[in-house]
């Protein structure tokens, strides 16, 4: 977290990190829990 962080960077930076996650891990299937935004992201 950051000090006055928008929805767009917190967007950007879950789909940046969920991407490298999911090509390093290749699970098959995923759960996807938390606030709105990090949920719709990781989604």
């Amino acid at each position: 977290m950051q000090n006055r962080q928008s929805l767009s960077y917190i967007t950007a930076r879950i789909l940046t990190e969920v991407d490298a996650i999911i090509q390093a891990l290749k699970p098959d299937w995923m759960l996807v829990q938390g606030d709105t935004t990090t949920a719709m992201s990781a989604a």
